[in-house]
C-alpha cells in the first residue's frame, strides 16, 4: 500500500468533496504536500488530523466574556433592552 493518497481519495475518506479538500489544503488547515500541481496527503497524517479534530470537538468551549464576548444579535438586544441601555 502506498503511503500517500490523492485529494480525491482523501475526500472519500472524509466524506467531503474533492474541491473541499483542495480548499482546506489551500487554507493550510489540512496537512498536505504539493508536488507540482498535485496535492498529496499522507494517509496516517490525515487519520491523525481527523482524530485531533474529533477530540477538539468534544472539548467544552471557553465561556464568553460577560461584557465583551461574542453573542448572537438577538441575545445582545435582549440584554440591552433588559438593562434599559437599548432605549434612546
Amino acid at each position: 500500500m502506498r503511503e500517500t493518497i490523492t485529494a480525491g481519495e482523501a475526500a472519500a475518506i472524509l466524506g467531503i468533496s474533492t474541491w473541499s479538500v483542495y480548499d482546506l489544503a489551500r487554507r493550510k488547515i489540512l496537512p498536505h504536500v504539493k508536488i507540482g500541481r498535485r496535492v498529496l496527503l499522507r494517509r496516517s497524517t490525515l487519520l491523525a488530523w481527523l482524530d485531533e479534530q474529533e477530540q477538539a470537538s468534544l472539548q467544552q468551549p471557553e465561556p464568553a466574556e460577560k461584557s465583551g464576548g461574542w453573542m448572537p444579535n438577538y441575545q445582545r438586544e435582549k440584554r440591552l433592552y433588559a438593562t434599559g441601555e437599548g432605549f434612546i
